[in-house]
């Protein structure tokens, strides 16, 4: 009777590790450092005008955008924004209209398409056009 009961213990001992070695899978992991893009638009910002730039996010995270250069004059305010395109508008969901040259806007941002507008918000005269860089880092 003791050669049946330890062999059963044994055995009830190992399933228990067996089962305590396994563990729920919830599913893929979401990385915690996503991959960042970093892309560079340039254009000619004339008064009363709006610069659209389009992007497209791989993963949730923080989209920035950074005014590299306003040339001329790199003092002018300007206003930059992120948000949806419909059509050859875009939907501004953030923007700051008092922006300057070293400027940044983050904004979190999903997984899809996305538009980065630059625009005059009234300073810059039909005299003088603003040529401007962006840099835009996303997920």
């Amino acid at each position: 009777m003791k050669a049946t009961i330890i062999p059963c213990a044994a055995a009830l001992v190992l399933a228990g590790l067996l089962v305590a070695g396994c563990g729920s899978n919830d599913g893929p992991t979401v990385p915690t450092n996503p991959v960042l893009v970093t892309e560079t638009f340039t254009g000619r910002l004339a008064q009363g005008e709006a610069g659209i730039h389009q992007i497209v996010t791989q993963q949730f995270g923080t989209t920035t955008i950074t005014v590299v250069s306003l040339e001329p004059n790199n003092t002018i305010i300007i206003g930059i924004g992120i948000g949806t395109p419909d059509g050859e508008d875009c939907l501004l969901q953030a923007q700051n209209d008092v922006v300057t040259q070293g400027n940044i806007l983050p904004t979190n941002t999903d997984i899809g398409a996305f538009c980065v507008a630059i625009l005059d918000v009234g300073n810059i005269t039909a005299e003088q056009p603003i040529d401007y860089i962006l840099d835009v880092e996303h997920p």
